[in-house]
């Protein structure tokens, strides 16, 4: 009898590498639980990470080292979606791994596996993070004029979505995080329902931990009513529309504070002090640099409420960021924008308040409503977000449509 088990090879395409990626990693550690094989492909990053590793957790990691192009390469790549020494290490990874189906993490990713599995007739699943064509139109939102023009010529949103529609037509499965993306898919481009499965960014209770909490940070802010907002920072993520709100809060709510953690570099910084100052914000603001994960429970854990102000975009509307649901699973209320997966998830879970996208008066309205609501409401929400991300949003959900859809796929 026949017990090998079915392989599945992951691929990451990331400038980052791996780790960290908590949706490949939550992914990885779901299926390998459920009796398949899982490696993993990715960009050596570090020189000091080790070309090849087996994780705690059964998860095979390859890495390769890919010499970074210049700029005029990296825009041909863009162009033409291929890259030869990348290619060349998918090729390698799948001699070595010999794997049943190909699971490639994002749309960008998918065309140079599509044409390598197409010869040894390995299926493709594609995994997309989010909606890549309107992902390039809210990146380059505030970008200077050269640099938006050049964008909108590599980039083009047109282009982009030709192209994601001819790619995933070739894909066995198709996997996306809300409903909302695959409303679209079923819309803009007529695919198969069967063909699409959600798996969405919630949190997985049996790894989440609440680590232990920085005493210094639980000082630093032990007088101030805060409402925090941590993650990357760009035009789509509202930080403009929560800027503004602050100043109308911090009217109403006695220490209030807008804390924002995640500022990676002086450019954002500036960016960021560019719009407070504007609003007359600073002193509501308290801006924190890049926080490595043991000290992110800390700024949850000092916050009365946690924000998601995302902008009115289409790529907002088709998409949903982890943190909301560490949020939810940290027992913190939530204060999130009127786009539609978070609206719904949060007026489902019953865990916060949602304002109307890019309106500051809107947002500041609802910091005030959960001032003035005290403990009490912030404890009632704090809980509805523990329950719903325990139950109807949990990871064991999503996890287990994944797992059924490799068992139809490969049975």
């Amino acid at each position: 009898m026949n017990t090998r088990k079915k392989k599945i090879g992951m691929i990451l395409d990331a400038g980052k590498g791996f780790p960290p990626d908590i949706r490949v990693e939550k992914e990885s550690r779901a299926l390998i639980d459920a009796g398949f094989a899982v490696s993993l492909l990715a960009k050596r990053v570090r020189s000091n990470t080790p070309l090849r590793e087996r994780l705690d957790y059964g998860l095979e990691v390859f890495r390769a080292d890919i010499a970074r192009q210049n700029i005029l390469m990296r825009q041909v790549e863009s162009v033409t979606l291929h890259n030869k020494a990348w290619s060349k290490a998918v090729e390698g990874f799948i001699e070595t791994c010999k794997p049943d189906v190909l699971h490639v993490h994002d749309l960008p990713g998918v065309p140079d596996v599509l044409r390598i599995s197409r010869r040894r007739q390995i299926p493709v699943v594609a995994d997309l993070h989010e909606n890549m064509p309107a992902a390039f139109v809210a990146y380059r939102s505030d970008q200077s004029s050269l640099r938006k023009i050049r964008s909108m010529l590599v980039h083009n949103y047109y282009v982009w979505r030709w192209r994601e529609k001819r790619i995933l037509r070739q894909c066995a499965r198709i996997i996306v995080v809300v409903s909302e993306a695959a409303e679209r898919l079923l819309h803009d481009y007529k695919l198969s329902s069967d063909n699409i499965v959600i798996v969405s960014n919630t949190e997985d209770e049996s790894t989440f931990k609440v680590l232990e909490l920085d005493q210094a940070i639980l000082e630093s802010c032990r007088d101030h009513w805060i409402a925090s907002y941590i993650g990357g920072i760009g035009r789509h993520r509202g930080m403009d529309t929560a800027i503004d709100a602050a100043v109308l809060a911090g009217e109403k709510i006695p220490s209030f504070k807008l804390m924002i953690v995640g500022i990676t570099n002086e450019i954002m910084e500036q960016r960021i002090r560019k719009i407070a100052e504007k609003a007359n914000a600073m002193k509501y603001l308290i801006l924190v640099g890049w926080a490595p994960a043991d000290k992110v429970s800390s700024y949850v854990a000092i916050s009365k409420v946690c924000l998601v102000p995302h902008n009115d975009f289409e790529h907002t509307q088709t998409t949903v960021p982890h943190k909301l649901f560490q949020y939810m699973m940290s027992k913190k209320p939530v204060i999130v924008s009127s786009c539609k997966p978070l609206k719904r998830i949060v007026e489902k879970a019953g865990c916060g308040l949602v304002y109307k996208a890019n309106d500051s008066e809107d947002l500041a309205r609802c910091l005030i409503e959960l001032y003035q609501g005290g403990n009490e409401m912030m404890q009632r929400l704090g809980e509805g977000g523990l329950v719903a991300a325990t139950n109807t949003f949990s990871w064991k959900k999503d996890s287990m449509r994944l797992v059924e859809m490799y068992n139809d796929l490969l049975k």
